[in-house]
């Protein structure tokens, strides 16, 4: 979270009740790609064992109910 709203960024970011986390960003490309590769390292603590990237259209941000440039959401 900290590290998109530094970028700019915004979307939405959630844990999974599988224990993956799902997250939409929006922003400049290079802010995307840098926000992306700090996925691949994940926080202290965490195993990252894959990052899947999708395109997505901009009704992901609005099917859910987000508050703010970028948030964390429900576990869903």
């Amino acid at each position: 979270e900290q590290k998109a709203i530094i970028r700019g960024l915004e979307g939405w970011v959630r844990n999974r009740r599988d224990g993956t986390v799902e997250a939409v960003f929006v922003g400049p490309e290079q802010h995307v790609t840098e926000i992306i590769e700090a996925c691949r390292e994940g926080p202290r603590g965490a195993i990252v064992t894959a990052v899947d990237i999708e395109d997505s259209e901009d009704q992901m941000l609005t099917s859910l109910s987000v508050s703010g440039p970028f948030t964390v959401l429900p576990t869903a």
